[in-house]
């Protein structure tokens, strides 16, 4: 990696962790268990945070009251719109995993989404207006309560909140994308 894609802060070697990171790392869980994800890695540097943050992060993505397709194309978009390649890489096998299928993912990181189902472009003209002006328009809150519960409502921008944080994050720390993952696809300039 050149000076500008490389990690500013590698991630945590089995070796670096005390006990404690090691435990929320989940190093020495089993031979059958996944190798810990360069962001939780990277975030076990502050073991502290990554305490709190390992619940709050599980509850929106395994927990949560949204659809877990609603769910990925709110991330998907999110990641397209903040350039998040570490966020887009982790998500795009869940997104498939939760029913979209691949035309569709390409079409969340594109402008036109105009052949996808009507909650998905609301959800991303959602995403798009809470990224350019962090409020959801009266037009798409109306079209949103429509498909939504209130719980859901509620949940969706928490859930663009946190991942808006988990972009900055892996975009400011440059986290690399774990290998054999893809990767977001360039868009033209908006210029």
């Amino acid at each position: 990696m050149n000076d500008s894609t490389a990690p500013r802060i590698a991630p945590r070697t089995d070796d670096e962790l005390d006990d404690y990171a090691a435990e929320l790392v989940g190093v020495g869980t089993g031979a059958d268990a996944p190798p810990a994800h360069n962001l939780i890695r990277t975030l076990a540097w502050n073991p502290g945070l990554l305490r709190r943050w390992i619940p709050w992060g599980g509850r929106l993505l395994n927990g949560g009251k949204l659809p877990p397709r609603a769910r990925e194309v709110a991330i998907l978009r999110i990641a397209t719109r903040t350039g998040s390649n570490y966020e887009w890489s982790q998500h795009v096998s869940i997104g498939v995993g939760a029913g979209l299928t691949r035309d569709q993912v390409d079409q969340i990181a594109g402008d036109d989404a105009t052949t996808l189902e009507p909650i998905d472009r609301t959800i991303i003209a959602a995403i798009d207006e809470l990224v350019d002006d962090a409020v959801i328009s009266e037009q798409t809150w109306s079209e949103l309560a429509e498909m939504f519960q209130p719980a859901q409502l509620v949940e969706l921008p928490m859930l663009v909140g946190a991942y808006m944080g988990i972009a900055y994050l892996t975009n400011s720390l440059r986290i690399a994308v774990e290998p054999g993952l893809e990767s977001l696809p360039r868009r033209p300039d908006r210029s």
